[in-house]
């Protein structure tokens, strides 16, 4: 994303926060922007969102000795599933879970998810795949385990990638600057463009702009 913004002639810093710190701030005005978001309605009130600039999968990530068994959403009602407090999931999962039909347990950030699953307290949980192998590479405690720990096999969605700007005249222009220059990068030559918009996801120490 530092890319796009280049190509148009602004300096970007790049801060690293947990999930919920990073979008509190946002809504306070207090931070530029943050990367990875998934958009939603409620998002809409506070964000001015980015065109998207990648997309990623969103899975269950399972216990290799306890796979979840599952066809239809409601076929997960007998397993507890780990989420992060903020995360926008699928408009399905989110009625099933206000519903009472899935359990849930939610928490601050991946990482405490990804231990809790390691540890049998949960049986799956829901994340960003690209976020999953992100913190599996990156986390010692997490890649010592990593082959007790895989995505299922059948994603829960395929969810466009946005920058959420704050909700002010900054943010929209910050905004309308990183469409220009992600239009610029886009329509350099295939491979270029490839390369330069490759970027991990790690929502869980999300990446914020200011």
């Amino acid at each position: 994303m530092r890319d796009a913004f280049a190509a148009v002639g602004v300096p970007v810093v790049f801060d690293y926060l947990p999930w919920v710190r990073m979008t509190a701030l946002i809504r306070a005005q207090r931070l530029d922007g943050g990367l990875s978001f998934y958009a939603s309605e409620d998002r809409q009130s506070w964000c001015h969102f980015s065109p998207p600039y990648d997309s990623s999968d969103l899975v269950l990530v399972e216990r290799t000795d306890n796979p979840l068994s599952w066809v239809a959403l409601a076929d997960l009602a007998r397993y507890r599933l780990g989420t992060v407090r903020d995360y926008v999931n699928t408009p399905d999962f989110d009625d099933l879970v206000r519903r009472g039909i899935l359990q849930t347990e939610e928490v601050v950030s991946d990482i405490i998810n990804i231990r809790k699953l390691m540890s049998g307290r949960i049986d799956g949980v829901v994340i960003d795949g690209a976020v999953f192998r992100y913190l599996i590479d990156r986390e010692p405690e997490l890649k010592a385990r990593a082959a007790d720990l895989r995505v299922n096999p059948v994603p829960l969605d395929r969810k466009p990638l946005y920058i959420c700007f704050q909700k002010t005249e900054k943010g929209r222009a910050l905004r309308d600057l990183f469409a220009e220059g992600l239009r610029q990068i886009q329509a350099r030559p295939a491979e270029d463009a490839g390369n330069l918009l490759q970027r991990p996801n790690t929502a869980d120490s999300s990446r914020v702009v200011r």
